[in-house]
């Protein structure tokens, strides 16, 4: 955001005015025009001495530009005009390319235009173009609540989990809202980040200095899926025999977690003890690379692969560095591209772990084994926080229908304590003795029942099937959830149960008959809306509408023993679990709304290809969501964005029976041959100091979860690209705020490629106003060494 400030500007807009031209070109002269100075109060821009290097090659329309040139937009001598691309991998008609590193600006034409004008950025801004550290909106929600004064600091790393510090003063009379708002655990999303809050701590400022009540409040925020991806799961399912094959998404649905990208299969050996256990933070380690991906956790509504080096790209211009520009140097390997780099492989070893594949066989698993049909053992309910919708403790159990490995129903049941406090106490009249008088008098009090048997009130509290229906290939059409929930009307709290104090109001109410027995009515029907009397329908249905993706990309790999590659094209999710009643406080007088539970949602994810050119290819991926549910339904949100993804869109879901081992399409792919053992060297490197690697001794391993040769070799060369990016050539300069800079995206600065590995802000909030200084990032020289694997002769001694 720039604040544009003089009283020397033009009161009216010149009609044909384009922007500050750096310079005109003209192609049949080959002659360049000198840069040029913008004075706004002058009549015209002042030239300053130098020619610009033009070389324009015919039919292509490049140009190449002087080092340190950005170019922002360009235009032609009959007026029309270039625009950066959306999409710097696939540029459309009227959209331009700057490649940075060769300095060269590429325009999607048939032939070079007859002559073009450029425009750019400054190395500096003039004193009309002054920067702001006013940060651009829409701003989290939470902002602009309580009238709050403070600072959120970000924190975004490659691989790691967002975090963030939020840090603000406001009245002590929001101290209850800002309470709930950040009771540990409660998800939030801030911009395109998803966090959960890990800490809250209020204090109270002195009454003495501020009467009227301040409080100063900290919160601490961490990723909001760190906790679940740390969550145990079980690996093999009860009764399944022999060889089994899944992958990493279905897995992490055990945790209630959503993972997208890449296929990332899975092998479950026979040896494999039920007992075994896994987390998804361990499985996207050991089976990300694989995939040719990286873990972006950042997303609050799934965990992604991406895939490294195809991320979406950023220009950093001098005049968007503060201060400083200085690369540290940590390699002492041989030099890649100019850079020192921080890591080669020397011979290392490559191992295998992937078992060969066989049927799993046809079954049905039962997951727990235990009955949840037992209770929970408990000593009493005196608690009602022992209610399972008040936290209390639940047991579940899923029996799956599978053929062979593909499952095609589930029955799904949980059990729980459902009771509200009029069940379990009584009021009973108590004789109480004044301590000061020694008078005694009686009183109506609620005591717990005794004789209540805690196994009464274990119920079923929900039960759902779901129903996997397949195409006659084994690609996924539709997944049906159909069930019911045990619910109440309203939820009654744990510390101070809103029935006691009814059950007093009811017993309290003088005389018989009339309009007393019609005052205890209304109590009757207040206190039956805390109880477990009401059983509600739910539904959910996924449909899927797919595409074949030979129809968009003619180089996708055909096999006549295997069902044709198809992606999703559409998807429709839509639940209900709404459940609606009278208010039983309505009144004729006083009419109330419906009482609502549950909540209508739907969401519709399409894809639309806009690039199948090899090596360019992308889409977009939009998502509509619409989620209403609270009294009257008031509380509805709609939500839609379009995503813009590098790459081709994902493989629909196919049955496992239908699918070659480890995502494989060609099942000629080589595979480890236990004769040989396998060594990763390195090539492109620079003779020098030090000098090559030409020992034969072996230094070093790696080991991946595969049996196919170049899906190791492919991963082993991620990772030496990974390391070498981050350590070989790193700078972690302030820059101005761009919020749109992610981890794992890529950027040019001074003609040069970097990765983002690491970024972090501050912004302040003043009663709606938020700035920023600027912000850090955390850059590595994008660097990607080419492996080789060498096969040698397992029994031969090293250097053979």
């Amino acid at each position: 955001m720039f604040l544009i400030e003089s009283p020397n500007l033009p009161t009216a807009t010149r009609q044909q005015y384009a922007g500050a031209s750096f310079s005109s070109i003209g192609v049949a002269t080959n002659a360049g025009a000198p840069f040029s100075t913008i004075d706004f109060t002058a009549g015209q821009p002042l030239a300053v001495s130098g020619q610009v290097p033009v070389v324009v090659v015919d039919g292509v329309g490049t140009v190449i530009l002087p080092e340190g040139t950005i170019v922002t937009a360009l235009a032609t001598a009959n007026n029309p005009s270039y625009r950066p691309a959306v999409d710097s991998g696939n540029p459309q008609q009227g959209e331009f390319v700057q490649n940075g590193d060769t300095v060269t600006v590429y325009l999607r034409e048939d032939e070079a235009p007859p002559s073009l004008t450029y425009f750019g950025v400054l190395d500096h801004y003039p004193p009309e173009y002054l920067p702001t550290d006013e940060v651009p909106g829409p701003y989290p929600e939470i902002y602009s609540q309580w009238n709050l004064e403070g600072e959120c600091s970000y924190s975004r790393s490659f691989e790691g989990h967002p975090t963030a510090n939020f840090k603000f003063t406001t009245s002590l009379a929001n101290y209850d809202q800002v309470l709930l708002a950040f009771a540990n655990r409660t998800p939030i999303t801030l911009y395109d980040m998803g966090f959960e809050v890990d800490s809250c701590e209020i204090t109270e400022r002195s009454r003495d200095l501020f009467p009227t009540g301040v409080i100063d409040v900290s919160v601490s925020l961490t990723g909001r899926h760190e906790y679940l991806m740390s969550e145990p799961f079980y690996m093999r399912k009860l009764g399944s025999k022999g060889f089994s094959t899944t992958d990493v998404a279905t897995l992490a649905q055990q945790v209630g977690l959503n993972v997208q990208g890449a296929r990332m299969g899975v092998t479950i050996a026979p040896d494999v003890s039920y007992a075994a256990t896994a987390t998804v933070a361990n499985l996207m380690d050991e089976y990300g690379r694989l995939s040719q991906g990286f873990t972006y956790l950042s997303n609050p509504n799934a965990i992604e692969l991406r895939t490294f080096g195809a991320t979406q790209q950023h220009t950093i211009s001098d005049a968007d560095i503060l201060g400083e520009f200085s690369t540290s140097y940590p390699g002492k390997e041989q030099r890649y591209h100019g850079v020192q780099l921080a890591e080669v492989y020397k011979k290392s070893v490559l191992t295998f772990n992937e078992p060969a594949s066989e049927s799993a066989g046809i079954s049905v698993t039962v997951n727990p084994k235990e009955s949840p049909v037992d209770p929970y053992p408990v000593a009493d309910l005196r608690s009602i926080g022992l209610a399972f919708d008040n936290g209390g403790p639940t047991k579940d159990q899923t029996i799956t229908k599978s053929i062979g490995r593909t499952t095609i129903e589930t029955r799904f049941v949980k059990y729980g304590y459902a009771f509200a406090g009029v069940d379990v106490y009584s009021v009973v009249n108590v004789n109480v003795v004044d301590p000061v008088t020694n008078s005694s008098s009686t009183v109506k009090q609620t005591l717990y029942t005794s004789g209540i048997v805690p196994a009464a009130f274990w119920k079923l509290v929900e039960e759902t099937t779901t129903v996997w229906d397949r195409d006659s290939s084994g690609y996924l059409q539709k997944i049906s959830e159909t069930g019911t929930r045990l619910t109440r009307l309203k939820s009654e709290g744990a510390e101070k149960p809103e029935t006691l104090d009814l059950m007093l109001a009811r017993a309290s109410v003088p005389g018989t008959g009339g309009a007393a027995d019609a005052k205890r009515l209304v109590f009757t029907k207040q206190i039956a809306a805390y109880q477990f009397n009401l059983i509600a329908p739910t539904t959910k249905i996924t449909e899927y509408e797919l595409g074949n993706l030979n129809s968009y990309f003619v180089d996708t790999p055909v096999s006549p023993n295997e069902p044709p590659a198809k992606f999703c094209l559409r998807q429709r999710t839509y639940e209900n679990t709404l459940y609606t009643a009278p208010d039983p406080d309505s009144t004729a007088k006083k009419p109330l709304p419906l009482i609502t539970t549950g909540r209508i949602f739907e969401q519709n994810i399409s894809v639309s290809i806009t690039s199948n050119q090899k090596g360019q290819e992308a889409y977009d991926r939009t998502t509509i969501t619409q989620n209403s549910e609270g009294t009257n339904l008031k509380n509805g949100l709609g939500i839609g964005n379009t995503e813009k993804v590098n790459g081709r869109p994902p493989t629909h879901d196919l049955s496992s029976d239908a699918i070659v081992l480890n995502s494989s399409i060609n099942p000629q792919k080589a595979v480890v041959d236990p004769n040989f053992k396998y060594l990763l060297e390195v090539e492109g490197l620079t003779p020098g100091s030090p000098p090559l690697y030409t020992s034969r001794i072996e230094r070093g391993s790696k080991s991946y979860t595969t049996r196919f040769t170049e899906d190791a070799r492919a991963a082993a060369e991620l990772d030496l690209a990974i390391t070498n990016s981050e350590r070989s050539a790193s700078v972690s300069p302030d820059i101005r705020y761009n919020r749109a800079y992610r981890e794992g995206d890529l950027c040019w600065i001074r003609g040069k490629q970097y990765i983002i590995f690491g970024n972090s802000w501050s912004e302040k909030i003043d009663n709606g106003r938020v700035t920023c200084d600027g912000m850090k990032l955390d850059l590595g020289r994008y660097l990607r060494i080419p492996v080789l694997l060498r096969k040698v002769l397992a029994n031969l001694p090293q250097g053979f």
